[in-house]
């Protein structure tokens, strides 16, 4: 999934917004994926030496032996931070899932993070995500993040809009 971003990234393109979406489609696709591919990699050593994807020639794209399971087992688990306030601005959301993708307003617009609302207000008409994605507007909100080992957020767990003093 990281090559085909990186590809896509690297590709010029005349359709910018195609570009963020398929961006977006794949960032998605890899975060649903972790959980599956932990599952995959747990029966090395177990019932199998290894496992690889093939093309329909059996040609290996990716192969993962136990070699690989002890490195990917060895990386430090995110840490996520206590509770805090964040000034955001949303560049998608899903209403639906609460999935969206923001950025810090202390940072530039391009560096964008995924997000995840939990808020029950979510579900009410003109609620305060909306009404901040709608008009382009930063909005405080309450939360936790998970951090990088370089202390970068990777993810916004976001439970509360913080009300404008």
């Amino acid at each position: 999934m990281e090559h085909l971003s990186q590809a896509l990234r690297q590709s010029v393109s005349q359709n910018k917004e195609m570009q963020e979406c398929l961006l977006g489609t794949i960032d998605k696709m890899a975060d649903g994926l972790i959980a599956e591919n932990r599952q995959a990699r747990s029966s090395i050593g177990k019932s199998c030496t290894g496992i690889s994807v093939c093309d329909d020639n059996q040609r290996e794209f990716v192969k993962a032996d136990a070699f690989t399971k002890d490195l990917l087992a060895k990386t430090k688990d995110s840490k996520i931070t206590d509770e805090k306030k964040f000034f955001v601005r949303f560049t998608e959301l899903d209403l639906l899932t609460g999935s969206c993708k923001v950025s810090l307003e202390n940072e530039g617009p391009e560096e964008r993070i995924n997000g995840q609302i939990s808020d029950p207000l979510l579900s009410n008409q003109n609620n305060p995500y909306v009404q901040a994605f709608a008009l382009g507007k930063a909005l405080q909100v309450k939360g936790k993040a998970t951090l990088s080992e370089e202390g970068e957020i990777t993810k916004l767990f976001i439970n509360d809009a913080v009300a404008s003093e």
